[in-house]
C-alpha cells in the first residue's frame, strides 16, 4: 500500500515501531513534480485500532504543521514512537544562513503534530547536522545532533530530551 503522495519524488524513508506495534513512517518528498521544494511526510499506524490518518489518508507532517524547504534540501526525518502512539520527528531545516535542527511531536490521542512549524532545538548560528532520536521504555525521547560551537570549527555533539 502506497503511503506517500503520488507523482512526486519521495526519498529517505525512516520507520519506527513501538513494542506494542504502533508505527510511524517519515520521509522527504518534493512538493510537486515540477519544482525543487521539499517537505517532510509522515504516516502513523496503530495496530491496536487500525490506521489513523496516515495510512488511510496520508497524514503528512506538512499538513499540520508546514515544514517546507525553500531551497530543496531536506535529508532524513528520523522519528520514534511510544506505546501510546505519541511520536517525535526531527529534521534539519535551512535557516538563514545556517541549517538548524527542528522537532515536532505527534499526539496519538489527537492525531495532530505540534508545535506549529516545529521547535528549533539547535537555536544556533552554526550548521547543525545529522539529528537522530532514541526512546526509552517510559516514553522519554533523546535527540542528538552535531554542530560546531560558537567560534569553533570542529563539531561537538548536542543533546535535547523530551518527557
Amino acid at each position: 500500500q502506497a503511503i506517500s503522495v503520488a507523482q512526486v519524488v519521495t526519498e529517505q524513508p525512516w520507520v519506527a515501531v513501538s513494542p506494542t506495534g504502533r508505527t510511524i513512517v517519515t520521509w522527504s518528498q518534493f512538493t510537486s513534480a515540477t519544482d525543487n521544494t521539499r517537505q517532510a511526510g509522515a504516516a502513523h499506524y496503530d495496530t491496536l485500532t487500525g490506521p489513523t490518518g496516515a495510512l488511510a489518508t496520508n497524514r503528512r507532517l506538512d499538513a499540520l504543521p508546514t515544514f517546507v524547504q525553500q531551497n530543496g534540501y531536506l535529508p532524513q526525518v528520523p522519528s520514534v514512537i511510544d506505546d501510546d502512539g505519541n511520536a517525535i520527528a526531527v529534521w534539519m531545516q535551512d535557516g538563514t544562513p545556517f541549517r538548524v535542527v527542528f522537532a515536532s511531536r505527534f499526539l496519538g490521542a489527537t492525531s495532530q503534530w505540534s508545535p506549529s512549524g516545529g521547535a528549533n532545538l539547535s537555536a544556533s548560528i552554526h550548521n547543525a547536522k545529522d539529528p537522530v532520536l532514541a526512546i526509552d521504555g517510559m516514553g522519554r525521547v533523546t535527540a542528538v545532533w552535531r554542530m560546531p560551537p560558537t567560534g569553533g570549527t570542529q563539531d561537538n555533539i548536542y543533546i535535547a530530551e523530551f518527557r
